[in-house]
Protein backbone atom coordinates (compact mmCIF):
# COMPACT_ATOMS: atom_id res chain seq x y z
CA UNK A 1 0.00 0.00 0.00
CA UNK A 2 1.31 3.44 -0.79
CA UNK A 3 1.39 6.59 1.02
CA UNK A 4 -1.07 8.92 -0.65
CA UNK A 5 1.41 11.94 -2.30
CA UNK A 6 -1.39 14.43 -1.00
CA UNK A 7 -0.33 13.55 2.76
CA UNK A 8 3.13 12.57 1.86
CA UNK A 9 3.65 16.56 0.68
CA UNK A 10 2.96 17.92 4.23
CA UNK A 11 5.92 15.38 5.68
CA UNK A 12 9.45 17.61 6.49
CA UNK A 13 10.20 14.82 9.12
CA UNK A 14 10.46 10.93 8.43
CA UNK A 15 11.14 7.97 9.98
CA UNK A 16 11.45 4.66 8.32
CA UNK A 17 12.21 1.02 9.28
CA UNK A 18 10.70 -1.85 8.26
CA UNK A 19 9.14 -3.81 10.91
CA UNK A 20 7.53 -6.70 8.75
CA UNK A 21 7.95 -7.86 5.10
CA UNK A 22 9.45 -4.72 3.48
CA UNK A 23 11.47 -4.60 -0.01
CA UNK A 24 13.54 -1.49 -1.51
CA UNK A 25 10.44 -0.90 -3.69
CA UNK A 26 8.43 0.20 -0.91
CA UNK A 27 10.84 1.88 0.42
CA UNK A 28 11.35 4.02 -2.58
CA UNK A 29 7.55 4.32 -2.76
CA UNK A 30 7.44 6.25 1.01
CA UNK A 31 10.21 8.31 -0.15
CA UNK A 32 8.76 9.59 -3.60
CA UNK A 33 5.76 10.52 -1.32
CA UNK A 34 7.35 12.53 0.56
CA UNK A 35 9.44 15.41 -1.73
CA UNK A 36 9.79 17.77 1.00
CA UNK A 37 11.08 16.13 4.11
CA UNK A 38 13.99 17.71 5.37
CA UNK A 39 14.98 15.32 8.44
CA UNK A 40 15.20 11.70 7.67
CA UNK A 41 15.77 8.87 10.23
CA UNK A 42 16.49 5.15 8.51
CA UNK A 43 18.47 2.14 8.74
CA UNK A 44 22.03 2.62 7.57
CA UNK A 45 20.86 -0.54 4.72
CA UNK A 46 18.03 1.51 2.82
CA UNK A 47 20.68 4.57 2.08
CA UNK A 48 20.71 3.27 -1.39
CA UNK A 49 17.47 4.63 -1.44
CA UNK A 50 18.51 7.66 -1.46
CA UNK A 51 20.19 7.10 -4.62
CA UNK A 52 17.62 5.25 -6.36
CA UNK A 53 15.24 8.36 -5.75
CA UNK A 54 18.46 10.72 -7.33
CA UNK A 55 18.63 8.35 -10.42
CA UNK A 56 14.86 9.13 -10.52
CA UNK A 57 14.71 11.99 -10.42
CA UNK A 58 17.16 12.33 -12.90
CA UNK A 59 15.39 10.29 -15.06
CA UNK A 60 12.10 11.96 -14.42
CA UNK A 61 12.83 16.05 -13.62
CA UNK A 62 10.55 17.39 -11.83
CA UNK A 63 7.08 19.33 -13.52
CA UNK A 64 7.72 22.96 -13.64
CA UNK A 65 4.30 25.32 -12.53
CA UNK A 66 3.26 28.10 -14.50
CA UNK A 67 5.05 30.68 -12.86
CA UNK A 68 8.66 28.29 -13.18
CA UNK A 69 9.19 26.98 -10.10
CA UNK A 70 9.79 23.38 -10.08
CA UNK A 71 7.96 20.95 -7.99
CA UNK A 72 9.25 19.85 -4.91
CA UNK A 73 10.92 16.20 -4.89
CA UNK A 74 12.74 13.91 -2.56
CA UNK A 75 15.79 14.77 -1.48
CA UNK A 76 16.30 18.16 -2.61
CA UNK A 77 15.30 19.36 1.02
CA UNK A 78 17.19 17.10 3.00
CA UNK A 79 19.57 17.68 5.16
CA UNK A 80 19.35 15.91 8.46
CA UNK A 81 20.23 12.30 8.66
CA UNK A 82 19.37 10.27 12.13
CA UNK A 83 21.19 6.66 11.32
CA UNK A 84 19.68 3.74 13.00
CA UNK A 85 21.77 1.03 12.46
CA UNK A 86 25.64 0.44 12.14
CA UNK A 87 26.87 2.25 9.12
CA UNK A 88 30.15 0.66 7.16
CA UNK A 89 31.78 2.86 4.49
CA UNK A 90 30.43 0.50 1.67
CA UNK A 91 27.25 1.51 3.01
CA UNK A 92 27.95 5.42 1.62
CA UNK A 93 29.37 4.58 -1.70
CA UNK A 94 26.35 4.77 -3.56
CA UNK A 95 26.12 8.29 -2.54
CA UNK A 96 29.84 9.38 -3.25
CA UNK A 97 29.44 11.62 -6.32
CA UNK A 98 26.45 11.50 -6.72
CA UNK A 99 24.63 15.08 -7.61
CA UNK A 100 21.01 16.37 -8.02
CA UNK A 101 19.34 17.61 -11.15
CA UNK A 102 20.98 21.27 -9.98
CA UNK A 103 24.49 20.26 -10.10
CA UNK A 104 25.01 20.28 -5.91
CA UNK A 105 26.39 16.64 -4.37
CA UNK A 106 23.55 15.14 -2.10
CA UNK A 107 26.07 14.91 0.15
CA UNK A 108 26.99 18.31 0.40
CA UNK A 109 23.54 19.24 1.59
CA UNK A 110 23.67 17.44 4.77
CA UNK A 111 24.46 19.42 8.04
CA UNK A 112 23.22 17.38 10.69
CA UNK A 113 24.28 13.94 11.56
CA UNK A 114 23.35 11.38 14.46
CA UNK A 115 24.57 7.86 14.70
CA UNK A 116 22.38 5.64 17.17
CA UNK A 117 24.40 2.70 16.86
CA UNK A 118 27.92 1.86 16.63
CA UNK A 119 28.21 -0.96 18.70
CA UNK A 120 29.53 -2.82 15.92
CA UNK A 121 31.48 -0.70 13.14
CA UNK A 122 32.76 2.86 14.71
CA UNK A 123 33.14 4.76 11.35
CA UNK A 124 31.85 8.18 10.79
CA UNK A 125 31.57 9.30 7.06
CA UNK A 126 32.68 12.82 8.08
CA UNK A 127 34.90 12.63 5.04
CA UNK A 128 32.14 12.77 2.78
CA UNK A 129 30.07 15.57 4.35
CA UNK A 130 32.28 18.47 4.05
CA UNK A 131 29.33 21.28 5.01
CA UNK A 132 28.45 19.00 8.30
CA UNK A 133 27.95 21.27 11.50
CA UNK A 134 26.05 19.02 13.85
CA UNK A 135 27.10 15.41 14.79
CA UNK A 136 25.97 12.76 17.89
CA UNK A 137 28.04 9.83 18.41
CA UNK A 138 26.37 7.40 21.09
CA UNK A 139 29.43 7.58 23.74
CA UNK A 140 29.05 4.16 25.58
CA UNK A 141 29.31 2.40 22.47
CA UNK A 142 32.04 4.06 21.12
CA UNK A 143 33.89 3.62 24.65
CA UNK A 144 33.37 -0.14 23.88
CA UNK A 145 34.78 0.07 20.30
CA UNK A 146 38.04 1.57 21.31
CA UNK A 147 41.30 0.23 22.35
CA UNK A 148 41.79 4.03 24.25
CA UNK A 149 38.91 6.03 24.91
CA UNK A 150 39.12 8.96 22.84
CA UNK A 151 37.04 12.23 22.12
CA UNK A 152 35.65 11.33 18.59
CA UNK A 153 37.01 8.71 15.75
CA UNK A 154 40.09 10.29 14.24
CA UNK A 155 40.28 12.97 11.94
CA UNK A 156 37.18 14.56 13.05
CA UNK A 157 38.63 17.02 15.08
CA UNK A 158 39.87 18.63 12.09
CA UNK A 159 36.79 18.63 10.13
CA UNK A 160 36.48 22.06 8.97
CA UNK A 161 32.82 22.88 9.23
CA UNK A 162 31.67 21.02 12.53
CA UNK A 163 30.45 23.08 15.03
CA UNK A 164 29.16 21.05 17.46
CA UNK A 165 29.75 17.13 18.37
CA UNK A 166 26.88 15.82 20.78
CA UNK A 167 28.44 12.83 23.09
CA UNK A 168 24.64 11.06 23.89
CA UNK A 169 24.70 8.53 26.91
CA UNK A 170 21.95 6.20 26.91
CA UNK A 171 20.85 6.57 30.53
CA UNK A 172 19.44 3.12 30.70
CA UNK A 173 22.68 1.43 30.65
CA UNK A 174 24.53 4.54 32.27
CA UNK A 175 22.44 3.45 35.22
CA UNK A 176 22.30 -0.22 34.58
CA UNK A 177 26.34 -0.38 34.69
CA UNK A 178 29.32 1.05 36.24
CA UNK A 179 31.37 1.37 32.66
CA UNK A 180 34.43 1.38 35.26
CA UNK A 181 36.69 0.55 32.13
CA UNK A 182 34.90 4.38 30.87
CA UNK A 183 35.33 6.09 33.99
CA UNK A 184 38.65 4.27 34.88
CA UNK A 185 40.36 6.01 31.71
CA UNK A 186 39.43 9.71 33.15
CA UNK A 187 40.99 9.36 35.99
CA UNK A 188 42.42 6.61 36.67
CA UNK A 189 40.74 5.81 39.53
CA UNK A 190 40.02 2.01 40.81
CA UNK A 191 36.12 1.20 40.05
CA UNK A 192 35.48 0.67 43.80
CA UNK A 193 36.18 4.01 44.41
CA UNK A 194 34.25 5.36 41.04
CA UNK A 195 30.92 3.35 42.37
CA UNK A 196 31.23 5.17 45.52
CA UNK A 197 30.19 8.46 43.75
CA UNK A 198 26.50 8.90 42.20
CA UNK A 199 25.74 8.69 39.15
CA UNK A 200 25.36 12.73 38.70
CA UNK A 201 29.28 13.04 39.54
CA UNK A 202 29.94 10.30 37.17
CA UNK A 203 28.47 12.55 34.55
CA UNK A 204 30.03 15.68 35.37
CA UNK A 205 33.21 14.62 35.07
CA UNK A 206 32.50 13.09 32.05
CA UNK A 207 31.16 15.71 30.46
CA UNK A 208 33.96 18.45 31.78
CA UNK A 209 36.33 15.88 30.51
CA UNK A 210 35.36 16.14 26.87
CA UNK A 211 34.72 19.87 27.14
CA UNK A 212 38.32 20.50 27.86
CA UNK A 213 39.46 18.22 25.61
CA UNK A 214 37.04 20.03 22.92
CA UNK A 215 35.11 23.20 23.38
CA UNK A 216 32.11 21.62 20.63
CA UNK A 217 31.98 18.71 22.70
CA UNK A 218 28.85 18.22 24.74
CA UNK A 219 27.57 15.33 26.77
CA UNK A 220 23.93 14.25 27.42
CA UNK A 221 21.41 11.65 28.36
CA UNK A 222 19.96 10.60 24.89
CA UNK A 223 17.95 8.55 25.27
CA UNK A 224 16.19 9.16 28.49
CA UNK A 225 14.95 5.77 30.76
CA UNK A 226 11.09 7.49 30.29
CA UNK A 227 11.83 6.48 26.14
CA UNK A 228 13.42 5.07 23.41
CA UNK A 229 15.22 6.63 20.49
CA UNK A 230 12.03 6.71 18.25
CA UNK A 231 9.81 8.39 20.50
CA UNK A 232 12.79 11.06 21.58
CA UNK A 233 13.05 11.92 17.26
CA UNK A 234 9.31 11.99 17.14
CA UNK A 235 8.84 14.42 19.87
CA UNK A 236 11.43 16.39 18.46
CA UNK A 237 9.92 16.35 14.78
CA UNK A 238 6.14 17.33 16.62
CA UNK A 239 8.31 20.44 18.30
CA UNK A 240 9.89 19.39 21.09
CA UNK A 241 13.44 20.61 22.45
CA UNK A 242 16.24 18.90 19.95
CA UNK A 243 19.37 16.96 21.06
CA UNK A 244 21.39 19.86 19.42
CA UNK A 245 19.17 22.62 21.93
CA UNK A 246 19.69 20.25 24.70
CA UNK A 247 23.36 20.06 24.29
CA UNK A 248 23.37 23.61 24.44
CA UNK A 249 21.18 24.38 27.70
CA UNK A 250 22.70 21.61 29.75
CA UNK A 251 26.18 23.11 28.96
CA UNK A 252 24.23 26.29 30.59
CA UNK A 253 22.20 24.98 33.72
CA UNK A 254 23.73 21.25 34.37
CA UNK A 255 19.84 20.14 34.10
CA UNK A 256 20.90 16.60 33.24
CA UNK A 257 23.21 16.42 36.31
CA UNK A 258 20.48 17.32 38.85
CA UNK A 259 18.01 15.10 36.94
CA UNK A 260 20.14 12.02 37.83
CA UNK A 261 19.35 10.37 41.05
CA UNK A 262 21.81 10.23 43.79
CA UNK A 263 22.81 6.53 43.99
CA UNK A 264 22.67 3.75 41.69
CA UNK A 265 19.93 1.52 41.72
CA UNK A 266 20.89 -1.94 43.28
CA UNK A 267 21.07 -5.28 41.47
CA UNK A 268 23.17 -3.40 38.40
CA UNK A 269 25.24 -5.63 36.00
CA UNK A 270 28.76 -5.06 37.66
Amino acid sequence: MKLPEKLGIFARNLWTESIGIGTPNSEIDILRACPRVENLALPSASLRGLFTSIQDLTRNPPAVTMDGVSRPHFPCNLHSITLLTHTFRFDWHFLVGVHLPGGTPILHNITHLRLVDMQISSYVPHLHLPNLTHLALPLLDIATNMHQFLLIPGGLADHPSLQMVVLTIDERKFLGRPWSRLFDSLSGHEARDRDMKSPSDNFREIALHFRDKDHRAHVILSPRTSEDACSEWAACARGAESIWDKALRSRGDNFFERELPTAYPKGRIR
